[in-house]
């Protein structure tokens, strides 16, 4: 573990969990070490780790924000319904909020009493190559518009605020999401498709 914030990173270094022996065996009998090899951040706050074989484990530091052992490292905490090869799964976008009809658990259920209703939005042309224009189903006022781009993992990757025009042509080929706020309030998502 390191401190980020120490004035000398490398010198912060503590260990907190050093590889406990555990093995799995193989369907073929092979044993396969649990060892530690890549960790990722997940929504939930917590750092998952693969193991360096193919195995059905993941560890996991249940509070990686705290020092020292206090981060709470569980050795293949997790067992997986089958095997997984040297990766960590991919984590959808959780920052969605309540999206209706899509096909991602995101997290924030919508009511089956009260629907979400969005104005229409729309962003053209799109497909895009880069340059895009927002046409709303009502005369909003320039300057209460917010757009926000991400990318398929939930990543901000852009904000404008007070346009209808957008260059993306800086943007890497592929899906990403727009949220269009009114005074802070979302009024419209639409999915673009960015292709050159």
């Amino acid at each position: 573990q390191y401190d980020l914030e120490a004035s000398d990173v490398k010198a912060s270094e503590t260990i907190v969990a050093e590889y406990d022996g555990f093995v799995q065996y193989g369907r073929d009998g092979f044993p396969l070490a649990t060892r530690f090899l890549f960790g990722q951040l997940a929504p939930d706050g917590k750092i998952y780790i693969c193991t360096s074989n193919s195995t059905q484990y993941l560890h996991v530091i249940h509070n990686p924000n705290e020092k020292g052992l206090a981060c709470n490292v569980e050795q293949h905490g997790i067992e997986l319904p089958t095997f997984n090869s040297f990766s960590i799964p991919n984590h959808p976008s959780y920052r969605l909020g309540a999206w209706e009809d899509s096909p991602c658990d995101t997290l924030s259920p919508i009511s089956s009493t009260k629907q979400i209703a969005y104005n229409e939005v729309k962003f053209f042309p799109n497909p895009s190559t880069g340059f895009l224009q927002l046409e709303l189903d009502e005369d909003v006022p320039i300057s209460q518009l917010e757009v926000r781009f991400y990318s398929l993992v939930g990543q901000q990757v852009a904000i404008f605020k007070g346009q209808k025009e957008f260059d993306l042509s800086g943007f890497l080929n592929g899906v990403y999401l727009a949220e269009v706020l009114r005074n802070g309030k979302i009024i419209g998502r639409e999915k673009i498709i960015l292709q050159r």
